[in-house]
């Protein structure tokens, strides 16, 4: 119920500061607000996948990929054994 009055509230706020806001300049603000969000997402998570810290191993290193069988090369594979 909260969520609802909150969305509510925010749907006024956002109509009575369009009425008064150059839209062509609240574009151009939130180009830029989108540009700098986006570099600081690439720059803190991509920093994690170049250097990840010495005490945990990278995800790379740690996870095996085992090719796909079907059940018949399954099934010849424990009969070999």
């Amino acid at each position: 119920m909260i969520v609802v009055l909150i969305g509510v509230v925010g749907n006024l706020i956002g109509k009575s500061v369009n009425a008064r806001m150059n839209q062509q300049l609240f574009k151009r603000v939130f180009a830029v607000f989108l540009i700098l969000l986006g570099g600081f997402v690439i720059v803190n998570e991509g920093s994690k996948l170049a250097l990840p810290s010495s005490g945990q191993a990278s995800a790379s290193s740690t996870t095996e990929v085992q090719p796909l069988t079907s059940e018949a090369s399954l099934e010849t594979q424990l009969k070999r054994r």
